[in-house]
């Protein structure tokens, strides 16, 4: 379980640099708390779910990272035109 929150965090942190590079290192830090956030309530959410399922939640958690970077993509998308 610890190397899937390993890797959830891993994920988060290259998310968010990359957001912050493309967008400027207030938008890298607003998606870093974001996403922290966003993995903390998809955690307790779906252990709450699923009766105290952990590796449930860890793969849950995943999520996370893919929802910032599609909101990075999204909002850089924007600004090119």
């Amino acid at each position: 379980m610890i190397y899937l929150l390993f890797a959830v965090l891993i994920a988060i942190l290259s998310v968010s640099y990359y957001t912050g590079s493309v967008s400027g290192y207030k938008a890298g830090i607003a998606s870093l708390l974001v996403m922290l956030i966003l993995a903390g309530g998809i955690n307790h959410f779906t252990l709450w779910l699923t009766q105290g399922n952990a590796l449930v939640s860890g793969i849950f958690s995943l999520l996370s990272p893919a929802i910032g970077a599609i909101f990075m993509l999204m909002m850089s998308n924007g600004k090119r035109s």
